[in-house]
């Protein structure tokens, strides 16, 4: 109840109270973290990470939560995922300060909400891997040292929020790890300080351009209903500022990777692939042109659309001769659309226009499959509860269209399900069994625990 009411709107305007309303803002904040936690406690049970164990705390008060000891490498010397997510963090905690000392708790409240879905949906769905990867070599103790960071500065910012979760995480991570540390609770401790050396802006903004690529990507596919397991060949990313090309070019395998694309190519001209479509909001322009929208719509129709949105984006406005008037029409008095040519769909926003080749090849149809196979799979694994770390052995009864993915994605198959043999026939004997259906063919999966 107490986030919902900070959160769910400026408290000078009028907020409709429901149950309904509540659980949202919780799924969408406190579950997410809870999620969150829960991964982290989960695999670093599995792996050992204690940071007590390299990080002792000198006479019973907690250590620095920047850090410094066993396996620690600062900031600097990790992933640029951790260097991100740890910018954000500092980034968020200097945006928190500055709402609150101004006393602008929605506005502080919608800079953790935002920043919790970004720690949830990009860093740690990015970082999956790393925490799953065998042995622990420095690059999974970094993503361990930075969620620790992350999570016990979020309880700290967040205490005044919702003060018994908040203390429920510092308690879990902090005086879990140091029973006799001091404070003892998140309410007796200090406002965090903000660390300098954790911004990157830069690289803050060069992965929020990513990630609204990656979300007008998703976009794309939805629209044209081809699901994000199945590869596709090619995007192409058409920047409105050039100058951010070189940054953006180092994150493009992140890109590729969920847009589930082979390559991504950066482009100056769209045109080649798209073409754009403008009409008058007649409702808008009505009042102030009467008779000449009619002339207004077909002179839209016969320019140069590609030129006029340049403009309108560069100058909030555009301006045309209409039956011998000068007509000013504003960004709100205009419907632009994007229409892709064939084979591409498309989808834009003021600083980035991306187009995916939708051409699905024999190879890329067969990845397809693999992937609705390692899909099937891991819901199994869900399905009789199976711990994370547990080796399997599954076999795959199924028509030949299906069998074809085994011989080429049979490695990727196993690494994905943690699958120690993959094999094509009916289940063994103690199998479980699960019947589905993948691209209208009628498959059969065995599982065992090895």
């Amino acid at each position: 109840f107490r986030w919902f009411f900070y959160s769910a709107g400026p408290p000078w305007n009028n907020t409709r109270n429901s149950l309904r309303a509540i659980r949202e803002q919780q799924n969408e904040f406190l579950v997410r973290w809870q999620h969150v936690l829960s991964f982290f406690l989960i695999y670093a049970s599995i792996d050992g990470f204690d940071p007590a164990e390299e990080l002792p705390a000198p006479d019973g008060r907690v250590p620095e939560i920047q850090g410094a000891g066993k396996g620690y490498r600062p900031a600097a010397e990790r992933s640029r995922m951790d260097r991100w997510i740890l910018s954000e963090t500092a980034i968020s905690l200097k945006k928190v300060t500055a709402a609150l000392d101004a006393y602008r708790s929605y506005d502080a409240a919608g800079v953790l909400k935002d920043f919790v879905d970004a720690l949830s949906n990009w860093y740690v769905r990015r970082s999956r891997s790393r925490f799953w990867a065998r042995g622990f070599e420095q690059d999974k103790r970094d993503a361990y040292w930075t969620l620790w960071q992350v999570l016990t500065q979020l309880s700290l910012m967040t205490a005044p929020f919702v003060p018994y979760f908040a203390d429920h995480v510092w308690r879990t991570l902090v005086i879990g790890a140091w029973p006799e540390a001091q404070p003892e609770s998140v309410h007796l401790a200090t406002w965090p300080k903000l660390n300098e050396a954790w911004i990157d802006e830069e690289l803050s903004r060069s992965m929020a351009l990513a990630r609204e690529m990656v979300s007008l990507g998703l976009s794309a596919r939805a629209a044209e209903k081809i699901r994000v397991r199945q590869p596709l060949g090619r995007l192409m990313v058409f920047l409105a500022e050039t100058r951010v090309d070189a940054d953006v070019t180092e994150l493009a395998q992140i890109v590729a990777d969920e847009l589930n694309v082979k390559e991504v190519v950066f482009g100056e001209n769209p045109d080649e692939y798209v073409h754009w479509k403008m009409q008058p909001n007649f409702r808008a322009i009505g009042p102030r042109y009467g008779k000449l929208v009619p002339k207004i719509k077909q002179a839209l129709a016969e320019a140069d659309a590609a030129a006029l949105r340049h403009q309108i984006d560069a100058e909030g406005e555009i301006r045309l001769e209409v039956a011998g008037q000068e007509v000013q029409l504003s960004a709100e008095e205009i419907a632009i659309t994007l229409a892709a040519r064939e084979n591409y769909v498309a989808a834009s926003s003021p600083r980035v226009v991306v187009v995916l080749e939708t051409a699905i090849t024999e190879e890329l149809a067969l990845e397809g499959l693999a992937r609705e196979l390692i899909n099937r799979i891991q819901g199994l694994r869900k399905e009789i509860d199976l711990d994370y770390a547990d080796r399997i052995r599954v076999s795959v009864q199924a028509d030949e269209a299906i069998l074809a993915a085994l011989e080429p994605h049979g490695e990727l198959i196993e690494g994905e399900t943690l699958a120690d043999a993959l094999s094509a026939g009916p289940p063994s004997r103690g199998a479980t069994i699960k019947e589905t259906v993948i691209e209208g063919f009628e498959v059969v999966l065995g599982l065992e625990k090895v």
